[in-house]
């Protein structure tokens, strides 16, 4: 045997196999292992032919230990031609036969049929337990499978049944968490991970925010790989979440590195724009795009050098033409792109030294012309334009270009912008029909938010004139009943924006446990860095209401002061936490930011300490049994009066309906607008069609009002209507039985009440009608 084993390590399996042959006069287990190992190395069936025939002659039968070997053995080559020698060999248990040939037929693509193993798994040992549950789960049967992985696999150690364990849990999405935490485990503790274990983990990492375990897995990647593109982007990229500052040096390398996919080109884009890094940005984007005809990617470029995260370096004008400057001249009423340069034509050399407005005299094929230089770019803005040219055939559906009909230039730019949209309508029209079904309660919030821009979305829906329906805190509070001390309350997108601006606004500090997601966490630092895409109209529309602080005479410089602001609240007030539970809902690659964010934070919801802190009612209709509060509510747990009342008044203010006011604020608002003063009297309205139960606070405010005003009529008008509105909101028959209740209940012979039961009554006719 030793001198089998020394062939081996020498690589001469031939020679190998003759002494083996040579030295197997008696048949033993060893030799056995040995030869079938050594068919496993050569794939070469007459070595696994000449064994098994062995073992019929001296009648050894195929045991627990030979089966494993055996099942080792099956490849997608050799599955057949093994399916033929099992034949020819005698089996301990006919069960561990129907398990190898089934493996066999998986391995060579035929039918593979499960029953008779189902029935005898208890025959088997582990190990075939393992690839008879690996068999199950290629065929669609991966519960069973992962149930008789379970009790037999040591998560700890890297063995056999283990690989089998992840492989089956790969096919189970909702098993990914259990499949995340098992990986990172194996990492740690310092086991080999080939590149699929590598790439898995890196992929479930990334999904969930956690960057800095998707670090060490694409390092050990990045240092197998140096050379591989997709490798290095993924590298770079996360990298750039966790130690920005550290991609300087790699800089030289992504510009060096032929990257063409366009989403790689994108992603390494992104990293190093968003830390800083432009002009190395500038320059990989412009290698992409000029070697690419992918329209996708060149139309991004496009767009970047317009008003992207590079636009200040395309974008830049140089007051003397340079060597590798582009020129623009007019010539004859033509705009033309020159190069300026020593080593080019005629014209190339012209250039040189031409300043704006300059005219020069030159020659084109020995005809002397005049040019007048327009600007002076570089080849960032060149491209751009060329880019922009190509389009007007129509060959772009990013760039697509269109002719504004001079005497009806309304009509024709709508009539463009219908033909943009896929279902011909208007962005307006599109809105409009979305609100609509808003207000009917028929879509959340979210379902308003533009995907590519939710940070904007979001401060355009809170803080303009749009109405947020949020659900009643009387409702939910009497549904909460005791909360631990260590429940956690975790905080979606719009209610950080609003605890932020509301502690901006006020000075008021928020008190309570918040909890968000390091996937939301890590969007708003990545907000904070690409704050130039964030200030857009959406936030422009609630800046401009003065809904929110100043902090700078420019909008777009307060856009970004916000986000800052944002950020920072964030990481001062909010204790971040990886969701490793959102794997089983996050789809990769199919899910949009919004859902990602939404799904990441609603997942921690699957432990019952949990409250998400929401003010998209939509949500807690849909999921009506989850612990799901309104920022008001979350307020009012952990804050003084003072501040409670404060938060009330700053959601009225800002469009939420459906809120908790007080007494003496109805009353304050009606005095503002009797006396003419700017007042908040048709939003308190308002908010007792959302909130009906305000009634009861609404007659306490009238009987107050009612003691001590003179002018009567304009009290009854106003809280005739006011409990108008609150009476639509309740069901004919409570409605009536509550108006016929408290009448009676107040009759009495006081003027304070007199004028109190006629509005209510009034107030009845009017709901009713």
């Amino acid at each position: 045997m030793m001198e089998v084993s020394v062939y081996v390590l020498l690589g001469r399996h031939e020679e190998a196999f003759t002494a083996l042959v040579s030295t197997s006069k008696k048949l033993d287990i060893n030799i056995i292992r040995v030869a079938i190992m050594l068919f496993i190395q050569t794939n070469n069936i007459m070595h696994l032919a000449w064994v098994l025939g062995r073992m019929k002659e001296v009648e050894i039968k195929v045991n627990d230990e030979i089966a494993v070997l055996l099942a080792h053995t099956m490849q997608m080559e050799n599955a057949e031609k093994i399916i033929v020698q099992l034949d020819n060999v005698d089996f301990e248990k006919e069960s561990v036969k129907e398990l190898l040939i089934q493996l066999a037929n998986f391995n060579s693509g035929k039918e593979v049929i499960t029953e008779q193993i189902k029935k005898k798994l208890a025959e088997f040992c582990d190990e075939l337990k393992a690839y008879a549950a690996n068999l199950l789960a290629c065929v669609g049967d991966t519960e069973l499978a992962f149930d008789m992985l379970k009790p037999i696999v040591d998560e700890g150690t890297p063995d056999l049944k283990r690989h089998i364990f992840i492989s089956v849990l790969e096919k189970m999405q909702e098993k990914s968490p259990e499949l995340y935490r098992i990986l990172i485990k194996n990492r740690q503790a310092g086991n080999y991970c080939d590149d699929h274990l590598l790439k898995k983990e890196y992929q479930l990492d990334s999904q969930i925010g956690d960057y800095n375990n998707a670090l060490a897995a694409i390092t050990m990647l990045y240092e197998r790989y140096p050379e591989n593109a997709e490798i290095f982007v993924h590298f770079i990229f996360t990298t750039s979440h966790v130690c920005p500052e550290s991609i300087k040096q790699y800089e030289k390398i992504a510009i060096n590195m032929k990257i063409s996919d366009p989403k790689l080109v994108t992603l390494v884009y992104r990293a190093f724009s968003e830390n800083g890094y432009s002009e190395t940005a500038a320059e990989l984007l412009y290698n992409a795009a000029k070697a690419s005809d992918d329209y996708g990617l060149r139309t991004f470029y496009h767009n970047e050098t317009l008003s992207g995260m590079i636009s200040n370096i395309a974008r830049m004008e140089y007051d003397v033409a340079e060597e590798g400057n582009y020129v623009l001249c007019d010539k004859d009423g033509q705009r033309l792109f020159y190069l300026a340069s020593d080593d080019g034509s005629s014209i190339s050399k012209a250039m040189l030294g031409a300043k704006k407005d300059d005219e020069v005299d030159t020659e084109i094929g020995f005809k002397p012309i005049k040019l007048k230089i327009i600007g002076i770019y570089n080849k960032y803005y060149k491209l751009a334009g060329d880019i922009m040219r190509e389009a007007k055939d129509g060959s772009n559906p990013g760039l697509i270009p269109f002719e504004i009909d001079k005497e009806h230039p309304l009509e024709s730019l709508e009539m463009v912008i219908r033909k943009m949209s896929k279902d011909t309508q208007t962005p307006e029209e599109i809105l409009k029909t979305a609100y609509a079904k808003y207000e009917r309660g028929e879509i959340g919030l979210y379902h308003l938010v533009d995907d590519n821009n939710m940070l904007s979305s979001y401060y355009k829906y809170l803080f303009t004139p749009f109405r947020v329906h949020v659900n009643m805190y009387f409702n939910e509070r009497r549904k909460i009943t005791e909360i631990p001390v260590d429940t956690q309350f975790v905080l979606d997108l719009p209610t950080i924006i609003t605890f932020a601006e509301f502690a901006a606004k006020t000075g008021n500090k928020i008190k309570g446990q918040k909890t968000i997601t390091k996937l939301l966490h890590e969007y708003l630092r990545f907000a904070n860095k690409s704050a130039i895409h964030i200030a857009d109209g959406d936030f422009y529309e609630a800046m401009i209401r003065g809904n929110l602080v100043k902090y700078s005479e420019y909008v777009d410089v307060d856009a970004k002061e916000h986000i800052k602001k944002l950020l920072e609240w964030t990481d001062g007030n909010c204790t971040d936490v990886i969701a490793d539970n959102a794997l089983r809902l996050l789809q990769q690659g199919n899910n949009s930011p919004l859902k990602d964010q939404l799904f990441s934070s609603l997942s921690l919801l699957l432990n019952q300490k949990c409250y998400f802190v929401t003010d998209d009612s939509a949500i807690a209709s849909i999921l009506p049994m989850v612990n799901i509060i309104t920022t008001e509510t979350y307020v009012k747990l952990f804050n003084d009066e003072q501040v409670s009342r404060e938060y009330s008044k700053f959601l009225l203010v800002h469009g939420f309906r459906g809120v908790e006011l007080d007494t003496d604020y109805i009353c304050s608002e009606y005095q503002k607008a009797k006396y003419g003063k700017e007042n908040k009297l048709v939003a308190i309205m308002q908010n007792m069609t959302q909130n009906p139960y305000q009634i009861s606070v609404a007659i306490t405010a009238c009987m107050k009002l009612e003691s001590t005003e003179i002018d009567t009529n304009t009290l009854k008008i106003t809280f005739t209507n006011m409990f108008a509105m609150a009476l639509k909101g309740f069901i004919p028959d409570f409605r009536n039985n509550f108006v016929n209740n408290t009448v009676h209940s107040m009759d009495f012979p006081m003027r304070f009440m007199r004028i109190t039961r006629q509005c209510l009554k009034d107030a009845l006719v009017i709901a009713n009608s």
